[in-house]
C-alpha cells in the first residue's frame, strides 16, 4: 500500500482551502480506518452487495446461516443506522431451509429490493425477491407479506442479481438447471410482486448459449429499456465471457451480435464474466476474471452497442490486471462521472485473501493516478476477505461490499476517495409530458464555478444531441431552480440529460430521465413507406389541427394548421428517409413516424 498523501487547493475567490486525499486511499471518516463491518449470530455472516440510498446511507444484502436473508444499513459515517429495523440489521426467513441475498436496489420512493434464492420443500432453490419499506419493516404491498417465490425449472433456480425498470417493474437474474445444464434466467415482476405475463407472456425467459453450462451473474437496464444480461458459458472446454441483450418483451435483441448472444475468449482457459455496465456512449463494459495460464487476473471486456469489441480499448477490446501473487478475481465493475472504469474483487496471497480495487483510464490503460500504480489491496483482519460489489457516491468516494472473516464471518464495507468531483450538486432532475412539449425541471443544491447547462435530447439513449443551453448561477450555496422546455418532441420515446460544464470546461452527465407520447391510434397515414402523396387520416373536423413534419435529429421541416378530417401531403421534393409528423388538436399531441422513398 501507498502512503497517503493530499494535494491543497486554495480558492482564492472565497478565501477557502479543500484538501482532497488521494484517490484510492481509504476515507479515515468512514467507520475505522475507512472500514466498516456488521454481524448477525455465529456460525456466519456472508455479506454481498450494496447499494446507495439518495441520502448517502449503504444498504448491504447477503445472508445469516441460521437466519436467513441478511440487509444492513450503513450511516454515511459508517455506523449502524438505528432507524432501520431497530439496530441497523434485519433478516428475513422465506422458506424452510437456505435463504441467500445476492442483490440489492433502492426504488425511486426509497423502498429496498433484495433478490436471491430460497430452498423450497423439495430441496431446490427458487428466485426470491423481498421489498422492505424505509424502516426495514417488510412492505405488505408487494405480494402481500413483503415476500416472492418464483420457480423456472424443475430443479435450482439462483437469482444472482436485480434492476428496477423506471416504470417500477422488477428484472431479477441468475440461471435454471434445466436438462442437465444451467441456462440463463431472467424474470420480469410488476411493482405488485405479480409476474409480468407482458414479459414472454409469462414472465419468465430462459436462454441457453451453448451445450454446457450458461450462468448469468449481472443485470443492468439501457436507457431504452432493453436488459442486458452477463455471465458465462461453457464452450465444451472452459468458460468464456457471455452477454446476451433482450428486448422490453423478453424476446432476444438480434440487432445485438445478429442474435443476441455474444461470447468472448480471453486467455488460455476460464473466462468468468460477472458484472456489466453500460457508458454514458452507450458503450458496454463487462468485468470478471480469466486464467493465464497459471492462475487468475482481473478481466475487462469493452464492447460497442451492436455487441463488437470495441478496438479503441486497449487495442482489442479486453484488459487483464495482474494484482498479488495468486489469484485476482473481478466481480463488479462501475463508471465513474469522468468517465474513468473501477473493478472491485478479490486478490489471493499464499497466506488469505483482501479488498482488490483497480481503476482504469477511458482506453484501459491503468490509471497511475489512483494510489499510484492503479490498484489499491485491503486487508480488514490479516484473513480472508472477499469484495462482491462496487459503487460510486455522488462526491466521487468508492464503496466496496463483501465479507471479512475473523472468528466469524461478518458483512464488510471499506470507502476509497476518489477524484474531487466538479462544485455542482444536483438535487433532482424531472421530465414531465405537458401534452404540447416536455418540460425538464432541475434543482441543485450548491454550485461553485459553474458556466452553464447544457440540455441534451436522445431518440434511443444512446446517441444525444444538444438542444439548448441554460445559463447557470455561477456561484452559490443555496438551492437554485431550473427550467427548460421542448417544444419539438422527436417521437414516442424522448430521453433527456444534462451537460453541466463548469468555467474551465471540465462537465459532468446528469441521470437520463425519459418520457412517452403514446401515438394514437385513429389517427392513420397512407401510404407509409411514401414516395410522393401521404394522406393523413382521422383527424377532428370540428378544431383546427396543426401538423408538423420534423425530421429525426428534430429539425423542424414544415408546419402548417388545418381544419378537416383528411390532409394530404405533396412530399415529392422531401429527401428520403425517416420522418415523423407531430399532430397537435385539443391540447393533445400524436407522433407517428413516416419512411420517405
Amino acid at each position: 500500500m501507498k502512503a497517503i498523501t493530499s494535494v491543497l487547493i486554495t480558492l482564492a475567490a472565497f478565501n477557502t482551502s479543500i484538501v482532497f486525499a488521494q484517490p484510492g486511499s481509504l476515507d479515515l471518516s468512514f467507520g475505522t480506518g475507512g472500514k466498516a463491518t456488521a454481524s448477525f449470530e455465529p456460525p456466519e455472516d456472508v455479506g454481498r452487495h450494496a447499494a446507495l440510498q439518495a441520502d448517502g446511507k449503504i444498504v448491504q444484502t447477503g445472508y445469516s446461516y441460521n437466519l436467513g436473508i441478511g440487509v444492513v444499513r450503513y450511516n454515511t459515517n459508517g455506523t449502524l443506522d438505528n432507524t432501520f429495523g431497530g439496530d441497523g440489521k434485519v433478516t428475513t426467513d422465506i422458506g424452510t431451509s437456505y435463504d441467500e441475498g445476492y442483490d440489492v436496489a433502492i426504488q425511486q420512493d426509497g423502498k429496498i429490493v433484495v433478490a436471491g434464492s430460497s430452498y423450497n420443500t423439495s430441496g431446490n432453490s427458487d428466485f426470491a425477491v423481498v421489498r422492505y419499506n424505509t424502516d426495514g419493516s417488510l412492505d405488505n404491498t408487494f405480494s402481500d407479506d413483503g415476500k416472492v417465490t418464483t420457480k423456472i425449472g424443475s430443479s435450482d433456480d439462483v437469482g444472482y442479481s436485480l434492476s428496477i425498470q423506471q416504470d417500477g417493474k422488477i428484472v431479477v437474474a441468475g440461471y435454471s438447471f434445466q436438462g442437465g445444464k444451467a441456462v440463463f434466467a431472467l424474470v420480469r415482476y410488476n411493482a405488485d410482486g405479480s409476474l409480468d405475463n407482458s414479459f414472454d407472456s409469462d414472465g419468465k425467459v430462459t436462454t441457453a448459449i451453448g451445450n454446457g453450462d450458461d450462468i448469468g451473474w449481472s443485470v443492468t437496464l439501457q436507457p431504452d429499456g432493453k436488459i442486458l444480461l452477463a455471465g458465462l458459458s461453457s464452450n465444451g472446454s472452459d468458460y468464456d465471457f457471455a452477454l446476451l441483450r433482450y428486448n422490453t418483451n423478453g424476446s432476444l435483441d438480434n440487432s445485438f451480435d445478429g442474435d443476441g448472444k455474444v461470447t468472448t475468449a480471453i486467455g488460455s482457459g476460464d473466462d468468468v464474466g460477472f458484472s456489466v455496465a453500460i457508458q454514458p456512449d452507450g458503450k458496454i463494459l463487462m468485468a470478471g476474471y480469466s486464467f493465464n495460464g497459471s492462475d487468475y487476473d482481473f478481466a475487462l471486456v469493452r464492447y460497442n452497442s451492436d455487441g463488437s469489441l470495441d478496438k479503441s480499448f486497449d487495442g482489442d477490446g479486453k484488459v487483464t490486471t495482474a494484482i498479488g501473487n495468486s489469484h485476482d478475481l473481478g466481480y463488479s465493475v462501475a463508471v465513474q462521472q469522468n468517465g474513468k472504469i473501477v473493478v472491485a474483487g478479490t486478490s489471493y496471497s499464499t497466506s488469505n485473501s483482501d479488498f482488490a480495487l483497480v481503476r482504469y483510464n477511458t482506453n484501459g490503460s491503468l490509471d497511475f493516478s489512483f494510489d499510484g500504480d492503479g490498484k489499491v489491496i485491503t486487508d480488514f483482519n490479516n484473513t480472508n476477505d472477499d469484495a462482491a460489489s462496487v459503487s460510486l457516491q455522488s462526491d466521487g468516494k468508492i464503496v466496496v461490499a463483501g465479507t471479512t472473516r475473523t472468528s466469524q464471518s461478518v458483512f464488510a464495507v471499506a470507502r476509497y476517495n476518489g477524484d474531487a468531483i466538479l462544485p455542482v450538486t444536483l438535487i433532482s432532475f424531472i421530465a414531465t409530458n405537458t401534452g404540447k412539449s416536455v418540460l425538464l425541471n432541475w434543482q441543485t443544491a450548491n454550485e461553485l464555478n459553474n458556466n452553464y447547462f447544457s440540455v441534451e435530447r436522445s431518440a434511443n439513449g444512446i446517441s444525444f444531441q444538444e438542444i439548448g443551453e441554460v445559463k447557470s448561477k455561477g456561484n452559490s450555496s443555496q438551492p437554485q431552480q431550473y427550467s427548460f422546455e421542448d417544444y419539438n418532441i422527436l417521437n414516442e420515446h424522448n430521453y433527456y440529460r444534462l451537460k453541466q460544464v463548469d468555467n474551465d470546461g471540465k462537465f459532468t452527465y446528469s441521470k437520463i430521465v425519459s418520457v412517452d407520447f403514446v401515438a394514437s391510434q385513429t389517427i392513420k397515414l397512407y401510404p407509409n413507406p411514401v414516395k410522393n402523396i401521404l394522406r393523413v387520416e382521422g383527424l377532428n373536423p370540428s378544431i383546427n389541427t396543426t401538423l408538423s413534419i420534423i425530421d429525426v435529429s428534430g429539425k423542424l421541416i414544415q408546419q402548417l394548421t388545418i381544419t378537416g378530417s383528411i390532409y394530404a401531403y405533396n412530399l415529392q421534393k422531401l429527401t428520403a428517409g425517416n420522418y415523423y409528423i407531430k399532430i397537435e388538436a385539443d391540447k393533445k399531441i400524436t407522433i407517428l413516424k413516416f419512411i420517405k422513398e
